[in-house]
This record gives C-alpha cells, structure tokens and sequence, in this order.
C-alpha cells in the first residue's frame, strides 16, 4: 500500500493538493480524459434531445415551475405522456406515486 503524498501550496483556490504516485497517473489521466468524454456525451444527448421538445406547450409550461429545471421537465413531460388521459389532477397523483395507497391486496 503506497502512502498519500500532500503538498501545501500558496494558492487561495487549493490549501492542500493531492501528489499521485508516477505509476498511478496514467490510469488518472485515462479515468480523467473517459469522464470527460461521457460528459461530452452527455451534454450531446441533452442539447438534442431538448431541440425536440422544446416548441411543444407543456414543456415550456413544465418549465415555469419552481424547482424544474430543463432535465426534469423533459423527464416529466416524456415519462406522462398526454395528460389528458388523467381524468382528474388525483389521478396523475396516484401514477406519479405521489399519494399513499389506502388499499392492500392481503387484506
């Protein structure tokens, strides 16, 4: 087992910085440039798949919520559907498992 190495700088953003041992650094700059790229990705899907959705009405609507920011109003909007088909606002509650279930099937 290789021993943390700490170095102390002068720097306001980081006191301490952590020294990879040599034999380590590759593997960090490999997870590093990996991470990267999946953020890349990410950010990819996102920006495209926003671009579909973004002209339609409840989306925006969903958007104007506190709280809701672009991914989760995406992730609202894809995962109901049309709204509509909840007759009535404690339905859409119920679907979103938002209410508790008053009913057992061993009871």
């Amino acid at each position: 087992m290789w021993e943390s190495t700490y170095i102390c700088s002068t720097s306001t953003i980081f006191s301490h910085g952590y020294i990879y041992p040599k034999e380590d650094r590759p593997l960090r700059d490999l997870l590093r440039k990996r991470a990267h790229r999946v953020r890349q990705q990410i950010r990819t899907l996102e920006r495209v798949i926003l671009a579909q959705v973004f002209d339609h009405t409840s989306f925006q609507l969903l958007e104007t919520i506190i709280g809701v920011g672009k991914i989760l109003a995406l992730t609202i909007y894809l995962e109901t559907g049309q709204i509509t088909r909840f007759r009535k606002p404690g339905d859409y509650l119920s679907y979103s498992r938002c209410v508790g279930s008053s009913k057992f099937s061993n009871q």
